[in-house]
């Protein structure tokens, strides 16, 4: 089907254009509010992602980063939750921030700030997928070590899991996932259920009642491991790991075309997100740090995995943990599906715009999987093209990983910037406006966007060597020239946000 017939091909709810899609029938709204609420926590599942990447917090800041900038997090994303969550209660699309983009730009240059915010975000999905990938790979071999301490994990062990995560879990997505519309419902009872268990392992397990960390060690260890000289470097730069409890929480956004009521589920899913996340990641970073026996086999520890290390300090039991560990690797399974989804809706309703070459295939919809089908073949096959790299140099692949925190908050910054130029005028209504704290809310939002541009860019170790420097810049750089040819070569000429607002 030729998409330049699709401009009137949308209707409202509750008096905000909704896009109705797409090419070769339509998609169902089949997730009710509970399962649009479960898609965004599977996917951010923030004590989850905070245990799994203790490994940088526990070097650049320690117990302080991890326990005040965790806090300092929260105030963060308060702000960014209800700024996406007003825009999107005006404009629900899964289009989500692009098109916010393009109904608040300056007339002139709608299609450029949409078509950078939308190549911005993509971009964002994608390499938040693949970092989700590797941490299932991660899971695998750290309980390998575990069992075995002395085998060493190398390269192509993480290469190989990271590609059949991916496949593996893209193809449940493609073909499944329409058959178990209540799987994200499971996955949050999933991550609660595994929370309750690893929260009691480490505060009632045979080692923690014996011997506790100190509450000097708890609430004012700073650890400085990185070489900085600068306190305020390490901790900024240490946010990274707190951050990514939270990474990829604008996942509900862009599923607003399965929701049979976006205007208020899309925001409920966003705060019910950041709410069920900050009281359970806090409370477990904070027992964690209690469980910690022996920090410095914390910090040296071969798994990769420090969590997994806390676990058997506390629990004394091998096979315990790896039981605990299967059910992570379970849990990180169910927020990779939420990834690819929302990514891959995403991707196809960007192809539907006109905005990627081949986007005749990408915006197909499969009607006897009510997927698209096409869009998460495309994700699929960049997030294996980073794994590849991962076998060629472990520093491009985690350069590429981390720079999707940056992107990912320059996606939600440029609609909010734009709303603060509009001087916060909707020429909808929202369903949660939030009046005088919306400028507040929104500067917030813009300014944490350009602080960790800079700061999650600095390199994480000093003296810089080849191996130590951080090519998040690099990777930004280049993610805006791709755009910059997809742009040139495609979208000048055939991008065009069908379901916009008019904005007077």
């Amino acid at each position: 089907m030729d998409f330049k017939d699709k401009e009137d091909n949308v209707t409202t709810i509750g008096g905000a254009v909704v896009r109705e899609e797409h090419t070769e029938g339509r998609l169902k709204k089949d997730y009710s509010t509970l399962s649009i609420i479960g898609v965004g926590y599977c996917i951010t599942n923030s004590w989850c992602g905070i245990a799994s990447t203790l490994s940088v917090g526990i070097v650049q800041g320690g117990p302080v980063v991890l326990v005040y900038g965790f806090l300092l997090i929260v105030v963060v994303f308060i702000c960014i939750a209800l700024s996406l969550s007003e825009l999107a209660s005006a404009m629900p699309s899964a289009a989500g921030q692009y098109l916010w983009a393009y109904n608040l730009a300056p007339d002139r240059r709608k299609r450029e700030f949409a078509f950078v915010t939308a190549f911005l975000n993509v971009a964002s999905w994608i390499t938040v997928t693949a970092s989700v990938c590797l941490l299932g790979a991660q899971f695998i071999m750290a309980m390998v070590v575990i069992n075995n301490p002395d085998f060493v994990i190398r390269p192509w062990h993480y290469f190989v899991l990271y590609q059949v995560n991916n496949f593996g879990v893209n193809a449940f997505t493609w073909y499944g996932l329409h058959k178990c519309p209540w799987t994200y419902q499971v996955g949050l009872l999933w991550s609660i259920g595994l929370f309750i268990v690893t929260f009691f392992s480490m505060l009632c397990g045979p080692g923690s009642i014996h011997s506790r960390g100190t509450t000097d060690f708890v609430w004012k260890t700073f650890t400085n491991d990185v070489g900085w000289t600068s306190s305020a470097v390490v901790f900024l730069t240490g946010l990274i790991n707190p951050n990514y409890g939270f990474a990829g929480i604008d996942g509900a956004i862009h599923l607003a075309e399965d929701s049979k009521d976006p205007v208020r589920d899309v925001p409920k899913a966003l705060l019910g997100t950041l709410l069920t996340g900050s009281i359970t990641a806090w409370p477990w970073l904070i027992v964690a740090l209690y469980s910690i026996q022996d920090f410095d086999a914390i910090e040296t520890t071969t798994t990769g995995m420090p969590v997994f290390v806390i676990l058997l300090q506390c629990l004394k039991s091998k096979p315990a943990v790896i039981f605990i560990g299967t059910c992570f690797f379970v849990n990180n399974v169910l927020s990779l599906a939420g990834c690819q989804q929302s990514a891959g809706r995403l991707t196809w309703v960007l192809a539907g715009d006109e905005g990627l070459i081949g986007s005749r295939w990408l915006a197909r919809i499969n009607p006897k999987v009510n997927n698209s089908a096409w869009a998460l073949g495309f994700n699929a096959f960049w997030v294996f093209v980073i794994g590849c790299l991962y076998l060629a140099s472990t520093t491009v692949y985690n350069a590429i990983v981390g720079s999707n925190l940056i992107l990912g908050h320059l996606s939600y910054a440029i609609p909010v910037g734009l709303l603060l130029y509009r001087k916060r005028a909707f020429a909808t209504r929202p369903w949660l406006a939030l009046g005088s704290f919306g400028w507040l809310a929104n500067v917030v939002t813009v300014l944490w966007a350009v602080l960790i541009t800079v700061f999650y860019c600095f390199p994480a170790d000093m003296p810089v060597s080849g191996s130590t420097m951080n090519y998040a810049s690099v990777v930004i750089v280049v993610v805006l020239l791709l755009a910059a040819v997809n742009w040139i070569g495609h979208g000048r000429k055939s991008f065009t946000v069908y379901s916009a607002l008019k904005t007077e």
